[in-house]
C-alpha cells in the first residue's frame, strides 16, 4: 500500500509543470520631491511642485510656476518622500506652511505654527502631495528668514 502511494505520488509530480517561469523584476519606486516658492512682495503668489525627480527639478518648477502667476519665486519649502506640504495664508498677509504624512497632518502642523506666529489661523491654503514616492515626507529645507516685503 505504501509504494503503491509512492509511486502515485511520484507519477503526479511528473505531470506537474515544472518548467521555470520568467521572472519580471518591479521597477523600483524612487524618491520624489516637492517645492513650494512664494514671491517677497506678494505672499498671494506662489507656486508648487510635486512628484518631480530631483530636488533641482522641484525647486525649477515651483519658481517657474511662481513666475507664470505673475510672481517673482523664491523657494521657501522643499520636501521628499510620500507625503504633503500646505501653504497657508490669510486676509492680513499672515502665512505659515508645513510638511506631514498626510494633508490633514500638514495642515495641523500649519495651522499650530500660524496660531503660534500671529495668534490665528489663516483662512485660504494650497496643497501639494508627493504620491508617487517612497519613504516617509521629509522636510528638506524651509525658510525661515523668508520675510514677505511690506
Amino acid at each position: 500500500m505504501r509504494s503503491t502511494l509512492l509511486c502515485l505520488a511520484i507519477s503526479a509530480c511528473l505531470f506537474i509543470d515544472v518548467a521555470p517561469k520568467k521572472i519580471t523584476a518591479m521597477k523600483p519606486v524612487q524618491l520624489k520631491y516637492g517645492a513650494l516658492a512664494i514671491d517677497k512682495n506678494n505672499v498671494y503668489k506662489f507656486g508648487w511642485s510635486n512628484n518631480c525627480n530631483s530636488l533641482a527639478d522641484a525647486e525649477r518648477l515651483a519658481i517657474k510656476n511662481c513666475n507664470e502667476s505673475g510672481g517673482d519665486g523664491v523657494v521657501v519649502l522643499a520636501y521628499s518622500g510620500k507625503g504633503c506640504a500646505i501653504y497657508r495664508v490669510g486676509s492680513d498677509r499672515n502665512f505659515a506652511w508645513a510638511v506631514g504624512e498626510t494633508l490633514e497632518i500638514a495642515d495641523g502642523k500649519a495651522k499650530k505654527a500660524a496660531n503660534a506666529r500671529f495668534g490665528k489661523v489663516p483662512e485660504y491654503f494650497v496643497w501639494s502631495c508627493n504620491t508617487e514616492s517612497k519613504g516617509d515626507p521629509i522636510r528638506v529645507y524651509t525658510s525661515p528668514e523668508f520675510k514677505p516685503a511690506k
